[in-house]
């Protein structure tokens, strides 16, 4: 049987955005497990933090463009602890970024992007 045919497919896809090359992508995430912060690594390679958090969303999560939502209750807010606390469990069991920004009241976006800042893989 074919790859094509399997329907079981053995590893996870990477949804890939064309606008970043493959070597600035290989890069990036090299960049962010060395332990390169988000703005440093959006200086580094020219793009905005934004733009650094969504590429690191699509490698890290499989989101294609996680969303904003100026809407959500807790949009904008500074993070508190018990939030913090709730997104590295969440994190550690394997909950995707949009149930826990729906659980706790943000948007994806800042789901993702408080995730990539605050659980960091070990180097």
């Amino acid at each position: 049987m074919s790859a094509l045919e399997d329907d079981q497919p053995r590893f996870l896809t990477c949804i890939v955005d064309d606008s970043w090359p493959a070597a600035e992508r290989a890069e990036l995430v090299w960049a962010y497990e060395a332990g390169m912060s988000i703005s440093l690594l959006a200086s580094y390679l020219g793009y905005s933090a934004r733009e650094v958090v969504q590429e690191l969303s699509r490698q890290i999560f499989q989101i294609a463009t996680p969303t904003e939502d100026r809407k959500a209750p807790r949009y904008g807010e500074k993070w508190a602890a018990h939030e913090i606390e709730l997104l590295i469990e969440a994190f550690q069991r394997g909950q995707s970024p949009e149930a826990t920004a729906q659980r706790i009241g943000r948007d994806v976006l800042g789901v993702c992007w408080q995730t990539i800042i605050t659980c960091r893989p070990a180097r």
